[in-house]
């Protein structure tokens, strides 16, 4: 557990570290109907084939996650939500036009916003 943000995962952590070192970013909540890596019924699995409790890990995992995007989403920080992967696409097109120092400065894909529990953080930095 971190001791400036508490339980989160790397990719909160990224986004809490980027915002607190004041740089531009925005966050992604992609839609049920985006592309995932993984399906929606086995992510925030325990990675322990294994574990006692992998549906009661799985439900506490994404508690975490959904208290999470809860506060982002009150606490006034830029975010876009996807209802699919073309409405992703076209969010994440028209910031980096809007923003971006450089086409090559953010690399994204639909699926990569959704790998990490459902959320996504983007940065722009050079």
């Amino acid at each position: 557990m971190d001791a400036d943000y508490g339980r989160v995962s790397y990719t909160q952590f990224e986004f809490l570290y980027a915002r607190e070192k004041k740089k531009k970013t925005w966050l992604l909540f992609p839609g049920d109907a985006c592309t995932r890596d993984t399906p929606l019924e086995r992510l925030d699995l325990p990675n322990d084939p294994g574990h006692s409790d992998p549906a009661g890990y799985q439900a506490q995992r994404r508690a975490l996650q959904l208290t999470y995007r809860d506060k982002r989403r009150n606490d006034g920080h830029l975010y876009y939500d996807a209802t699919s992967d073309a409405d992703l696409e076209i969010k994440v097109e028209g910031k980096i036009k809007s923003s971006a120092p450089s086409p090559s400065a953010l690399s994204f894909s639909p699926s990569s916003a959704a790998a990490f529990g459902g959320s996504a953080t983007a940065s722009i930095g050079r």
